[in-house]
């Protein structure tokens, strides 16, 4: 069948990330007998996918919703990532749905990754960090960098 025509990259896909991950679980629990719970180290590769990463949410979560109750606040807590609900020091990126708000403007100042909500999705479902600048987020139907 022509490559063309399937829905998955033989060198960059879905399965074969997953296949690299599983790769590294199955030698946790029996190469290396470091983890005897398949269950465990599959856990403990997911968080290594954004660990040091701190995030703060921007238009993204609903006014009056308590953030940690959020799924992506959630998603990216169980990815290895800290969230906050202000930036604070030591904050890495913002998740933003819209690039002029306060939060982005203080963000951008001070040197913060500012990344479309589709960044963390992407990170989790590939478990990899993504490239942030690949993730830029939009203001007004023009996208800001």
């Amino acid at each position: 069948m022509d490559l063309l025509y399937r829905d998955e990259h033989p060198q960059q896909g879905l399965l074969t990330r997953m296949s690299t991950v599983l790769g590294r679980v199955h030698r946790a629990v029996f190469e290396k007998n470091q983890i005897c719970d398949v269950r465990m180290a599959l856990k403990l590769e997911r968080q290594k996918v954004l660990e040091g990463v701190h995030l703060v949410f921007s238009r993204v979560i609903p006014l009056g919703q308590d953030p940690t109750t959020h799924e992506l606040w959630k998603l990216a807590e169980s990815f290895g990532a800290r969230c906050s609900t202000n930036l604070v020091p030591g904050v890495t990126h913002l998740v933003a749905g819209d690039a002029a708000t306060e939060k982005a403007e203080a963000a951008r100042a001070a040197g913060i990754s500012i990344v479309d909500p589709s960044w963390l999705r992407f990170c989790c479902a590939f478990w990899k960090r993504a490239d942030e600048s690949k993730f830029p987020v939009a203001t007004s139907g023009r996208v800001v960098s």
